[in-house]
């Protein structure tokens, strides 16, 4: 896995690039790379752009969307929301 400390700019690169394709899954993983490496404003910008797109996310939809994800992935992927603010 990239360490998102060293790679944020990279990341949101290529997250943006895709983010015409699925914009909730993209602000979503958006969230997770600012909230991870503690880009607490820009973290929280994104997750109200999820609630905005998607006004009925969660974390446990989300985890239940994944429940046939490798677990460690999905507790990542849920821990990264969860710091960004979705609750």
């Amino acid at each position: 896995m990239l360490d998102l400390g060293t790679h944020v700019g990279f990341v949101v690169i290529l997250l943006l690039l895709a983010l015409r394709q699925r914009p909730v899954a993209i602000d979503q993983h958006l969230a997770i790379v600012y909230a991870e490496p503690g880009q607490e404003k820009e973290a929280l910008a994104q997750a109200a752009e999820v609630l905005r797109i998607s006004p009925g996310s969660s974390v446990d939809a989300m985890r239940e969307r994944l429940r046939h994800k490798n677990p460690a992935d999905v507790d990542r992927h849920i821990s990264g929301l969860r710091k960004a603010g979705l609750k």
